[in-house]
């Protein structure tokens, strides 16, 4: 009976659902249009760059911590999606000063999971890819392959 009444006990702890530990953070998504060949060089407000592990896009803005330019980075093993014209006019896209501010109050806020995709033409039709955002503050980054990278330095 004793022995009954301890896995009874054991069971009964081991299937309570523990609110504080179960981490709650919303997941947002992010979807820019970028056509850097319909825009000139001199009125660019982003830029891409392809770099030996990826594609970098990057914002000359001085907004983030420490005054470093808002980077975003496509790993060269990341695949992009194609989508049609009709797809693309369904997805809800932000403006760069959305962008911005989308960014800056993401270092102070947390609490937020978001996924940050670049849309670029590609024909007739557009493609979709998903860019992660640099930590400003870290010296280097990893790749998902486990390589160390040096950050790009202006």
């Amino acid at each position: 009976m004793r022995i009954l009444i301890y896995l009874l006990g054991i069971l009964f702890l081991t299937n309570q659902d523990c609110e504080g530990q179960i981490n709650k953070k919303e997941k947002d998504s992010v979807y820019y249009y970028l056509d850097t060949a319909a825009v000139a060089i001199k009125d660019r407000m982003v830029f891409k760059d392809s770099l030996a592990y990826g594609i970098s896009y990057y914002i000359p803005c001085k907004c983030n911590l420490g005054g470093s330019n808002i980077n975003f980075e496509k790993s060269k093993f990341a695949k992009s999606k194609a989508i049609t014209l009709d797809e693309f006019k369904k997805i809800k896209t932000v403006s760069i000063t959305d962008l911005l501010s989308i960014v800056v109050n993401k270092i102070t806020d947390k609490s937020k999971i978001t996924s940050y995709f670049i849309i670029e033409p590609s024909g007739k039709a557009m493609k979709i890819s998903q860019v992660l955002l640099m930590d400003p503050r870290r010296t280097e980054v990893i790749d998902k392959g486990g390589v160390y990278i040096k950050p790009i330095k202006k």
